[in-house]
């Protein structure tokens, strides 16, 4: 099991696509591993970001295709031991 004390950050990433790519690849290869969900916008950012939406795109997307992705930092870990086989890995 991964705990604060013996993990290491591997991967920090907006793109939820890299994100998947990287702990795919780290599953397949059986190395365990931890991701963390980090919102980088306050809720006033968010409330603004809705508006613009809104007004530029007059309802033809949602909020979450335009803006979301871009307040997210998706955060991978690994266990100590486990990180430079991992880095190999991930490239």
């Amino acid at each position: 099991m991964l705990h604060p004390f013996n993990r290491k950050e591997l991967f920090k990433t907006p793109s939820a696509q890299d994100a998947a790519r990287a702990w795919s690849i780290l599953r397949a290869n059986g190395v365990p591993y931890a991701v963390t969900t980090k919102g980088t916008g306050t809720s006033f950012r968010r409330r603004m970001d809705l508006a613009i939406v809104s007004r530029n795109f007059n309802g033809a997307t949602n909020y979450n295709d335009a803006v979301a992705p871009l307040n997210y930092l998706y955060v991978i870990y690994v266990h100590q031991k486990d990180y430079q086989r991992a880095m190999k890995l991930i490239g």
